[in-house]
């Protein structure tokens, strides 16, 4: 006979599975049109001011269907802060309490907040720690050890930021301020970087830097309700990233992680996801940004 907890235990992996299996499904109709037409399409990006230096903006292609949301930031506002996840939250082991990001915009009172880094799967299965994979600091302190093969968002003190290739030891400054990990590379130098590592049409949040590191664009497809918006594959995110002007991107975590909140007449919104059956995820970074008095 099994035992109350091991009947727990089998009950939330059952729901996990569940969980992966809708996530995967693809729903969408079958005579959708192919990705030239978001490429062909005329739609552009029109921008909405939040706030100083801070602007949001969404497309919508309903015959695909695609759902994107885009947000523009001056990284040279004196005003901006950035805030990351702080140590409180991290261990010894540099495992971290997981949070929504929604949480996380709460307690900084951020105007802009969105997910970070990835995760390990095995410390992140019903834990309520998890173990980012790469670099993160805070206020030029290292509070998880890098991941070679992954890059990162860094931003200085002078009011610039620059995406890292890899986390190679001689990669990460001594003089970063903030960083969060994030995966592979969209765009370099305004080159597209092909990764063929995923064709699958997914949720993703990626971020891209302009005018030599002092624009800063997040950019996020939904994907977790394929009958309203398919997602995107991870070499398709380089159209958008050019899209809208940046000259380096990269793939921060995507799938049910993905989540931009933003602030609004003094009140926080789930902008994404904002068709998911499932709400937000609990995930073990965050960045986010405020703008001080």
């Amino acid at each position: 006979m099994y035992s109350n907890s091991k009947c727990n235990k089998f009950l939330m992996y059952f729901i996990f599975i569940i969980f992966l299996f809708c996530s995967c499904q693809t729903f969408y109709p079958k005579n959708s049109p192919e990705f030239s037409f978001i490429e062909n399409s005329e739609k552009k990006f029109v921008w909405e001011k939040l706030t100083e230096g801070i602007f949001l903006s969404h497309i919508k292609y309903e015959a695909y269907p695609l759902i994107v949301h885009a947000v523009k930031i001056d990284l040279t506002n004196p005003k901006l802060k950035i805030v990351v996840t702080e140590p409180a939250l991290f261990n010894s082991k540099g495992m971290v309490k997981r949070e929504t990001t929604l949480s996380f915009a709460r307690r900084h009172n951020t105007v802009i907040a969105l997910n970070a880094a990835f995760f390990n799967v095995i410390s992140f299965s019903f834990s309520l720690r998890g173990e980012p994979l790469g670099i993160h600091i805070d206020k030029k302190i290292n509070l998880s050890k890098p991941f070679p093969k992954y890059g990162a968002l860094c931003f200085l003190d002078d009011n610039s930021a620059f995406i890292i290739e890899s986390q190679n030891t001689e990669d990460i400054k001594a003089d970063i301020e903030y960083a969060v990990s994030g995966n592979r590379i969209i765009l370099k130098n305004g080159k597209p970087i092909i990764t063929n590592i995923s064709k699958k049409e997914n949720s993703r949040t990626c971020v891209g830097l302009a005018d030599g590191g002092k624009t800063l664009y997040l950019f996020f497809a939904e994907g977790e309700n394929k009958k309203k918006s398919r997602g995107i594959t991870y070499d398709q995110a380089h159209f958008f990233m050019k899209k809208l002007g940046a000259q380096d991107a990269i793939h921060l975590d995507g799938g049910g992680s993905s989540s931009l909140i933003i602030k609004k007449e003094n009140s926080f919104f789930v902008q994404v996801p904002s068709i998911s059956h499932f709400g937000l995820r609990k995930v073990v970074t965050n960045l986010g940004f405020i703008i001080e008095d």
